[in-house]
């Protein structure tokens, strides 16, 4: 199967329409719009099976819908990252020697170092974010490459989430900021928020966390600086650690957005 072969509009189209009715539908859509299912599909994801098992089972229910069946007439080969995101690069290098004839990369890092080891494998990604800047595409309406999907940051999201902390708290000086600087999406949501603060008065206090490990001393720390708020950047390491995340802002009284 070659992804030139696909019309890009009616790709968007199934993957935007199905965003619309269900969180988890990008992964199913991306089922609707295969049309030639690939013997081996290679699945890489920046979490854990338990975190993203359900749009795991999104994809392949979808691939059901449409009379494909795992084990029948493709193999899934997964490859989990467990939400350590400097093991992505190795996970894809693996994946790509074992010549999978398709790459679902769950996160955008996995679709940066798919695209940076193979440029012969058709590569799709549910959370593209920032395509252009990041080299995975020429542009929007001609990608003139081997990849795929669908945009999922929201350009001023991260803004908005800025604007959030000041309705709840009007009087804030100091917020705090949750990063993960081996997100390829987190240099582009704090350089966004930077923008929108440096027009306030109001400080910001980065706390970086690449490991799960790392999250348990971030909150104890901010609430010692001590901060009004905390702003959680999206991340796939955080998504999987969102209880822990949590539990330590209850514990120091921290509001989150």
């Amino acid at each position: 199967m070659h992804f030139d072969r696909l019309q890009r509009r009616e790709f968007i189209t199934l993957l935007g329409g199905a965003a619309i009715s269900s969180c988890i539908s990008p992964l199913q859509a991306l089922a609707q719009a295969l049309g030639n299912v690939p013997r081996r599909i290679g699945y890489v994801s920046g979490g854990s099976y338990t975190a993203t098992a359900k749009n795991v089972a999104a994809f392949l229910e979808g691939m059901r819908a449409h009379s494909y069946v795992e084990g029948r007439d493709f193999e899934m080969d997964y490859r989990w990252a467990e939400g350590h995101l400097a093991r992505v690069s190795t996970l894809v290098e693996e994946l790509v020697r074992s010549k999978p004839d398709l790459i679902v990369a769950a996160i955008v890092q996995a679709a940066v170092a798919a695209s940076d080891t193979t440029k012969a494998i058709p590569i799709v990604c549910p959370l593209l974010v920032d395509p252009v800047r990041l080299g995975l595409i020429k542009s929007d309406a001609r990608p003139g490459s081997n990849l795929t999907g669908l945009r999922m940051l929201v350009e001023g999201l991260t803004g908005k989430q800025f604007e959030l902390v000041l309705d709840l708290i009007p009087h804030a000086t100091k917020i705090g900021l949750v990063v993960n600087p081996d997100n390829a999406n987190s240099l582009i949501q704090r350089r966004e928020l930077e923008a929108v603060v440096a027009a306030t008065a109001i400080t910001i206090v980065s706390a970086e966390a690449r490991t799960p490990e790392q999250v348990d001393p971030i909150f104890p720390m901010l609430a010692n600086e001590p901060v009004d708020a905390v702003i959680v950047l999206r991340d796939s390491l955080f998504n999987l650690e969102r209880a822990r995340i949590a539990a330590s802002a209850i514990a120091v009284r921290l509001p989150v957005v």
